[in-house]
Formats: structure tokens, C-alpha cells, sequence
């Protein structure tokens, strides 16, 4: 008869593991980020899969859809990152033909950019983007939850030492040189 394994004294989980069984809630709340990640994910996959885009570039293409135009500044507000993550995610697009960047009649250092004839027909063909149902869950809870969340948040992302990472478009990552694209434009709209 083989002996049976023998397990060493339970002691003190490694750093940054919780101690089994975890405290109710800390397994609620790792349950509800994968399923919320986990769906991000799978339809970032779908998106990609039929359109040959990013979730991040369609995104933005449905905004410009519901817009005649925007700027990079106001295409940065309304997805909630900043100019230099909407250029790298634009690039793809414009070199696809689903938009395109012109001059500003009024102020010639500004680009507007609108969605072209190609673009609206993509759109009448994919699935609507992850990012707007996020959106609009969050927006379900009042001021106040949404307030709590947002603190309760931004903590969890000090704790886990990412309070100084890039927050841009979801699923997507910059290319090393999205700062500066080369339109001439030096960082102007």
C-alpha cells in the first residue's frame, strides 16, 4: 500500500492571493469582473471577426456615425480617453476608407473628421460595441453609486500599482509611435 502524500502545515497565502476560502465578497466581486471582462473579450473577438476592426475602432466609428463631424479633442471626450489614443485608433480607419480627416474651413489647424459612405455601410452590417453597454450599465446606478464605484475603483487600481497606466481604449493597445503620426499637424486638431 502506497503512503499516503503528506501536505505541509497550512500557512500564510503567498502576497496578492487571498486566504482560502476568500471573504464572500472579494469571490463576488472576482466573479463579476470576469464576467464583465469576459464578455468584453468575447465581443471584442466577434467584432473583430466580422468587420476586421477593433471594438475600439467601432467605437469610434458609431460615434461619428451619430455626428456630421468631430474633432480629435471631441472625439476624445466622447469616448472617454484622450487625443493621442483616438489618432492611433483613426489611423486604421482612415486608411480603410471608413472615415476620413479634413481641414477645418474655419481654422485651418484643426482636422474634422467625419464617417464616410464605406464606414456607414460597415455600420449597417456589425453588432453594437461592447463600450456602450458599459456605459449605459454604469449609468443605471444614481449619482451617488456611481460616485462610490468610481472611489472604489480608482483604489483598487492604486492597490494593484496601475494608477500611473494609460487608460485608453479598451482591447486596445497603442502602436510605439501613436504620439506623433506624422501628419504634420504637431499635436494641433
Amino acid at each position: 500500500m502506497p503512503e499516503p502524500i503528506s501536505r505541509p502545515p497550512a500557512k500564510e497565502p503567498p502576497p496578492g492571493l487571498a486566504p482560502h476560502p476568500a471573504p464572500p465578497a472579494v469571490e463576488r466581486s472576482i466573479q463579476a469582473l470576469r464576467r464583465i471582462i469576459r464578455w468584453l473579450r468575447l465581443t471584442h473577438q466577434q467584432v473583430v471577426q466580422l468587420t476586421g476592426i477593433t471594438a475600439a475602432q467601432l467605437f469610434v466609428l458609431t460615434i461619428l456615425a451619430n455626428e456630421d463631424h468631430c474633432s480629435l479633442q471631441e472625439l476624445a471626450e466622447r469616448t472617454m480617453t484622450d487625443r493621442t489614443s483616438v489618432r492611433d485608433v483613426i489611423k486604421p480607419l482612415e486608411s480603410r476608407d471608413l472615415i476620413e480627416r479634413r481641414a477645418d474651413p474655419n481654422d485651418r489647424r484643426r482636422s474634422m473628421i467625419r464617417v464616410t459612405e464605406r464606414g456607414k455601410e460597415l455600420l449597417r452590417s456589425v453588432p453594437e460595441p461592447p463600450t456602450p453597454l458599459l456605459v449605459q450599465g454604469l449609468l443605471a446606478f444614481d449619482p451617488d453609486q456611481q460616485q462610490a464605484l468610481a472611489g472604489m475603483l480608482e483604489m483598487l487600481v492604486g492597490h494593484m500599482g496601475l494608477a500611473q497606466d494609460p487608460a485608453g481604449f479598451l482591447f486596445h493597445d497603442p502602436t510605439p509611435s501613436a504620439a506623433d503620426d506624422g501628419d504634420g499637424e504637431g499635436g494641433a486638431e
